[in-house]
């Protein structure tokens, strides 16, 4: 047989109104004012900062969002996507001088190890019809020409010599959109490379090897104080 309950007090009656439960507590129902939330912040140490400010705001810094889209570019370009990898590489581009050369470094180091190239076959010229030697200048686009005189000094260890070139055109309005090409550059050979790999995730493991050496990884990763 089941235990039968036992009697309980009976419960008192609900508050009905809202005046009635006020009584008891003052504050029921009153909405939060912004300077309520403010005023809490404080109390838990968010100094002039509302509750929403702690959760949109300072989720990472510019420099580690800009590695995370790097990576997640080079995972689209190895699946054939470049138009699409290609969009993330604002978020690179905007980075200070400092952080934008080590991106470059980071995908110069990147690109010397996925392909068998080195040194100046980057740049040598290819015999033209006429039997003479075209200029890196005449048979490519100046942008191209850059990034094939950056790998060329990158993969020869003339790491001097690259950040001086990547430096001048970064900090140039139009060399700006060149230095540019070095990212589009590295995309392109990630559809290339994987093409016979068959694996996008040893492209961004490679990416990651050189980020990791070459890169932006003296910064620290860990969230703001606040």
């Amino acid at each position: 047989m089941p235990i039968q309950p036992t009697e309980t007090a009976p419960k008192l009656p609900k508050a009905s109104t809202v005046e009635e439960k006020r009584k008891a507590h003052p504050n029921a129902y009153t909405p939060w004012t912004d300077q309520d939330e403010k005023d809490l912040a404080a109390r838990c140490g968010f100094i002039d900062a509302t509750i929403g400010d702690r959760y949109v705001k300072h989720v990472a810094e510019e420099h580690q969002l800009a590695q995370v889209y790097l990576q997640a570019a080079v995972a689209q370009a190895a699946l054939g996507e470049v138009d699409e990898a290609e969009h993330r590489l604002g978020a690179i581009l905007a980075l200070p001088l400092e952080d934008l050369l080590a991106m470059a470094r980071t995908v110069a180091a990147y690109v010397d190890s996925v392909t068998m190239v080195t040194g100046s076959e980057f740049a040598t010229g290819r015999p033209a019809e006429s039997g003479e030697t075209e200029s890196l200048d005449e048979r490519v686009p100046p942008d191209r020409a850059l990034t094939l005189r950056l790998m060329s000094a990158w993969s020869s260890n003339d790491v001097t010599s690259f950040d001086a070139l990547f430096t001048a055109a970064a900090s140039d309005s139009i060399g700006a959109l060149h230095a540019r090409d070095l990212f589009v550059f590295a995309l392109e050979v990630t559809e290339y490379r994987a093409v016979p790999a068959a694996n996008p995730q040893a492209m961004v493991k490679a990416l990651c090897k050189a980020m990791t050496k070459h890169g932006p990884s003296h910064f620290s990763w860990d969230l703001p104080q606040r």
